[in-house]
């Protein structure tokens, strides 16, 4: 790995709690250079969790510091999840969805996330409630990535046909169990949610941002390489079709998140690096 690279991050957050208020954090960032370590925000979320709306405003609060650096998916499963109105168009909730949050573990409170699959010192789960996140997004955007992550699409808007190609480049040698893991997400999605910010506690024409809606791998990833050298590049090819469903799947807003696990640090795999590009170029 280049020595000569430095990648310098400062972010600092002021949390803040007096009884039920809460205070925003405050941020002070020096920009990221080109090509730096992404981190991914799964953020697990409900139709019926009256504050998860915040925990989506603090993701979009730090993507607004973090640009391209910072993915979000956002995974509707567990309880909030299970039930939407009645005058709900779409039912978010997926397979892959809620096996990973059985298997990274439910949330303790909502909003919650998890930050790059990585249990932090101190924690005694994954899942972190929304004060935490600028911290640990900030603590592991000074690391340097051990590899890197591209994807490109081939998509057909009349066949709907999608092709994706994920190629893992090694930037040192890791003799780990190496998990690929794809999947497709979708923004603006208009459906209503709960909001403790709205009148009658729910939006009608509430924007879900970054919905999983499929995965292109097993729920886990699947098996990449156990012995990746310095400068070795291993690339994966996948084929999806898109549902012609009124409403949503709508190419415009769909996107590829690709990422890295190492399954020998724990359970769910910590990230390694991510990447998300548009499925239409």
């Amino acid at each position: 790995m280049q020595k000569n690279i430095l990648y310098i991050f400062c972010i600092a957050a002021i949390l803040i709690s007096g009884g039920c208020k809460e205070i925003s954090p405050e941020y002070r960032l020096v920009r990221p250079q080109e090509g730096q370590r992404n981190i991914l925000i799964e953020e697990f979320t409900g139709v019926q969790c009256v504050n998860c709306p915040q925990g989506t405003d603090e993701i979009i609060n730090l993507q607004g510091l973090y640009g391209k650096n910072l993915i979000s998916v956002a995974i509707h499963a567990g309880f909030f999840a299970q039930a939407p109105y009645s005058d709900s168009k779409y039912n978010f909730l997926t397979l892959p969805g809620q096996a990973i949050e059985n298997w990274i573990g439910p949330p303790l409170g909502y909003p919650s996330a998890v930050v790059n699959r990585s249990k932090f010192s101190g924690e005694n789960s994954y899942q972190l409630g929304r004060q935490k996140w600028a911290a640990y997004v900030g603590q592991l955007a000074q690391s340097l990535p051990l590899l890197d992550v591209t994807a490109n699409t081939n998509f057909n808007p009349v066949t709907r046909e999608l092709e994706v190609s994920v190629t893992v480049e090694a930037f040192a040698d890791i003799n780990e169990d190496i998990r690929i893991n794809v999947m497709l997400t979708e923004d603006n999605i208009i459906d209503p949610q709960a909001n403790t910010s709205a009148p009658n506690g729910r939006t009608v024409e509430y924007r879900h941002r970054h919905v999983l809606r499929a995965m292109l791998t097993n729920f886990d990833g699947n098996f990449l390489s156990a012995n990746m050298k310095f400068g070795d590049k291993l690339t994966k090819e996948y084929s999806f079709t898109l549902p012609a469903e009124n409403g949503w799947w709508d190419a415009d807003n769909v996107h590829i998140v690709a990422f890295v696990t190492d399954a020998s640090t724990n359970a769910p795999g910590e990230v390694l690096n991510a990447t998300e590009v548009s499925i239409i170029k």
